[in-house]
């Protein structure tokens, strides 16, 4: 049975993994450059510090939670998606190298993007969290297929409102190119036969479209009330709760408790 980890848990595997890594990067750079003339307690430390944080990484990966986040508009399924609810300092946020598990996900999906709405300080975390901007969008080249439907529903991360906007497709077989999964740097899927794939995104978020409106009215685009456990699906902009948001606009980059925003063009 998969027991999620508490938040206080988190935060102890989180205590003890960040600073294990810094003296663990320390080490790196001095057997980097110090060629073969390595101390042997130095390689000792190094290999020790290794296995621990690989261990880390392992226990961080078995605790996360699965949660309900969408629903398929074809299929009526609803969509569990490993996430880090307690923060953006979690290792599954890791831009370039998140820690997660497999997913297993509908035949119907096709892809997760999100945006984070952010509170507060931003984290102080030692790799680079891209959480994409503050307020949910839409991929028009994913939504110009007529296989293709999106939709949007919201979740507390931390301090912060995360959107989630999830994609999926009638046919199996659309030739629709996938963008990066939320919050990392490719995509990752586990098809209907077992077979995993990966590869870099090649629809970018610089075409992003925030007028959520158009793609509402043509019910190409589908959403969840927050908070809502049933996950029921709402169609058309009458009560729409994603409407009319402020957050910004640009792409925010985080790390080390400074957020940087690249500037999108609509």
């Amino acid at each position: 049975m998969h027991t999620p980890f508490t938040r206080d848990e988190w935060l102890d595997l989180l205590d003890r993994y960040f600073p294990a890594y810094k003296r663990w990067q320390d080490l790196d750079y001095r057997i980097s450059v110090a060629g073969s003339a390595v101390p042997e307690e130095v390689v000792k430390e190094y290999d020790g510090l290794s296995r621990l944080l690989s261990d880390l990484r392992s226990q961080y990966q078995a605790g996360l939670p699965f949660l309900p986040v969408s629903r398929c508009p074809f299929s009526g399924q609803v969509v569990y998606h490993s996430i880090d609810p307690f923060g953006i300092e979690g290792l599954w946020w890791n831009y370039s190298a998140p820690v997660r598990p497999m997913e297993n996900l509908p035949v119907t999906f096709h892809a997760i993007t999100g945006a984070l709405r952010m509170k507060g300080a931003a984290a102080n975390t030692p790799f680079v969290c891209v959480p994409g901007p503050g307020a949910p969008y839409v991929l028009p080249e994913l939504l110009g297929d007529k296989h293709i439907a999106a939709v949007v529903s919201s979740l507390p991360v931390g301090n912060h409102t995360g959107y989630v906007i999830t994609y999926f497709s009638d046919n199996e077989q659309v030739r629709v190119p996938r963008p990066d999964s939320w919050g990392m740097d490719h995509w990752e899927l586990l098809d209907r036969n077992k077979t995993f794939g990966w590869g870099k995104g090649t629809v970018g978020i610089h075409g992003a479209g925030f007028d959520l409106v158009p793609w509402l009215e043509k019910r190409k685009l589908f959403w969840i009330r927050p908070e809502d456990r049933a996950l029921a699906l709402w169609s058309g902009t009458a009560g729409c709760p994603y409407l009319g948001l402020d957050g910004t606009r640009a792409v925010q980059r985080v790390r080390a408790g400074i957020v940087q925003q690249e500037p999108l063009q609509e």
